[in-house]
């Protein structure tokens, strides 16, 4: 009797283990980015951003290297690319992007009128304009939302389960 109670005891603490090891899985998720280098043209200039895509979600980080390829101003060009390279319909599109504070993004938000929080991290869930079929309107400007790292884990989670996708 007192064999059984015990490893029943030990089941339930590997059970709550394996819990607790999930949800830590889960919380790492938002560290996860980076997957891909998505390459976009913004009128005949080569552009990058980091991408990473789980489904429709596309999470996008810039690169420092670049200047005149800011996301805040070429956002639907790369929307546009990654919804080519990952074959993703622009209206099932979810895009939000990842920057990391520095006082230059920080102008460039001020000049976009963004409100920011003064955090290091900054994400904002973007919606696009489009034409009734789908495409994109370039050079429009996107509707920008704030969101908080809550919010942006449990987009995330909602997608987590999708494949990670793969370029074609």
């Amino acid at each position: 009797m007192q064999q059984e109670q015990e490893q029943e005891q030990q089941e339930q603490e590997q059970e709550q283990q394996e819990q607790e090891q999930e949800q830590e899985n889960k919380d790492e998720i938002v560290l996860t980015w980076n997957e891909h280098i998505l390459e976009y043209d913004y009128k005949g200039r080569l552009c990058m951003c980091y991408a990473t895509v789980y489904g429709n979600l596309v999470i996008v980080t810039e690169m420092d290297y670049a200047e005149g390829c800011d996301l805040i101003k070429t956002a639907e060009y790369a929307a546009a690319a990654a919804c080519d390279k990952f074959n993703i319909r622009p209206k099932e599109l979810i895009w939000v992007e990842h920057y990391v504070l520095d006082e230059s993004i920080m102008q460039k938000m001020r000049q976009q009128e963004i409100v920011h929080n003064d955090e290091k991290h900054y994400l904002l869930y973007v919606r696009f304009r489009m034409t009734r079929d789908e495409k994109f309107i370039m050079d429009s400007i996107p509707v920008w939302e704030s969101i908080d790292e809550n919010q942006m884990v449990q987009i995330v989670m909602k997608y987590q389960d999708m494949p990670m996708v793969c370029a074609q």
